[in-house]
């Protein structure tokens, strides 16, 4: 019983670490996209990178669309 615990314990933490770089990577590209393109970004977890425009915040994915 003690080794699947463990066993668990150590998959939840894999798993929350791979969530934390994941997102780190995101929000970097999130910021690389903003400074390339000069232009105000957010990052939002669960979002993804969002653009400031005139009419408000916008996904980044769907930014391509309003263009």
């Amino acid at each position: 019983m003690k080794a699947a615990k463990a066993s668990l314990l150590a998959t939840g933490a894999v798993l929350v670490l791979a969530v934390t770089a994941m997102s780190a990577a995101n929000w970097a590209g999130c910021a690389w996209y903003g400074y390339q393109t000069d232009r105000t970004t957010r990052y939002a977890f669960g979002v993804g990178c969002m653009v400031k425009m005139p009419s408000g915040w916008r996904p980044r994915s769907e930014l391509r669309t309003e263009q």
